[in-house]
């Protein structure tokens, strides 16, 4: 029968024996391998979501008019504002209007203040003309004004008459009021159109018109829908602080900036599976607490099985490490010669002598128990 001593040793050494996969086979091995399994996980998890249509639909994100919007593709056009500086092609004016910056003019502007710069002055005389062409739902006209010196504008929307710009509402009293709303004008259809404008100004006075540019708002829609001659008034009022700057999107465009979006979102999703299937697994794996084996150690004395008693009691002995441990350890006794047996005959009976001992008829405790290595 096997020593029990040695089969908790092998058992033992099995549970920890090495693996050449995941180290150490054991409680502690199982942890290994199952973290080694987290980003295969993870990469499987981001494969789907990145190939599942349903990424398209709730990931893209846009933000129309400073809220949040979600964008299903194909279904809807973006609103986008485009800024059209003065010097740009699409305007149009008489020849009489100077460019600015210029020395010779009367209003002396910070170009700084002023959208790339520049601006156009309708100088001192009425009736002084230009127009804009744009394709979109909306335009919006800026300018400069002066406190005392701002003539009244005339406009046009396809040759159609709209609400004019009367600086005796709503002008600042400052000396310069930069980036103001000369006009506003709404719901137009997606299409091309004709802005026209005409500086109207007093008689004997120094008024003057300044033109800086224009913000128009177009979409892609081909079923856009709107008045031909718009909606909107010529009423002033100060634009955004800073002009904005120009922009152009499509829908190349908003696809990239929805992908991006759902590959963000996914990878916050497949972030929080991580660590709530970690948790899990953490708390599903129970902590075993290894017990010190000692497989070195003596049984019972041959003597103690049989029922014979043995005047060795039990004892551990150290497992031997070095040469001189092994030469250290104690060995049997020898055996005792048989002494010559010496018998008288006294009237032909044999006389034992009590002197002589046999090794047999010593007791068996005598004997050393032998020891296992």
């Amino acid at each position: 029968m096997p020593d029990d001593g040695h089969t908790e040793s092998s058992l033992a050494a099995s549970r920890l024996k090495p693996s050449s996969s995941y180290g150490w086979v054991g409680p502690v091995s199982r942890k290994l391998s199952l973290s080694r399994r987290y980003p295969s996980f993870l990469l499987k998890m981001l494969a789907l979501c990145l190939s599942s249509p349903f990424l398209l639909l709730l990931s893209a994100t846009l933000t129309i008019n400073g809220s949040p919007a979600v964008f299903f593709f194909a279904a809807e056009a973006v609103p986008t504002n485009i800024t059209i500086d003065d010097t740009n092609s699409a305007f149009t004016f008489e020849s009489e209007w100077v460019a600015g910056p210029c020395h010779n003019c009367a209003a002396q502007l910070d170009q700084n203040l002023t959208y790339d710069g520049t601006w156009h002055d309708g100088g001192a005389r009425t009736g002084l003309s230009g127009q804009l062409k744009f394709s979109g739902t909306a335009v919006y006209l800026y300018g400069v004004t002066s406190q005392d010196d701002t003539g009244a504008i005339n406009f046009t929307i396809d040759g159609q008459s709209t609400k004019p710009f009367d600086p005796s509402f709503g002008v600042p009293a400052v000396v310069h009021a930069y980036n103001f709303n000369f006009l506003s004008l709404t719901g137009l259809s997606n299409a091309s159109h004709t802005l026209g404008f005409t500086a109207i100004l007093a008689a004997n006075t120094s008024q003057t018109v300044l033109i800086d540019y224009a913000t128009v708002t177009f979409d892609n829609s081909s079923s856009s829908s709107g008045s031909q001659n718009g909606s909107g008034e010529g009423v002033g009022g100060l634009g955004s602080g800073t002009p904005p700057s120009p922009k152009k999107s499509s829908n190349k465009s908003a696809l990239i900036g929805g992908i991006v979006g759902g590959i963000a979102g996914a990878i916050l999703l497949l972030l929080v599976i991580f660590f709530f299937i970690r948790g899990r697994k953490h708390r599903s794996v129970p902590v075993k607490k290894e017990t010190n084996i000692e497989p070195f150690q003596t049984g019972n004395p041959a003597g103690e099985q049989a029922g014979i008693p043995s005047s060795t009691s039990k004892a551990r002995l150290p497992a031997p490490t070095t040469t001189n441990d092994l030469l250290n350890l104690p060995l049997p006794l020898p055996r005792a010669e048989t002494p010559a047996r010496s018998s008288a005959s006294v009237g032909g009976d044999a006389i034992r002598n009590d002197g002589d001992v046999t090794p047999s008829d010593l007791p068996l405790p005598y004997l050393q128990p032998d020891i296992i290595l």
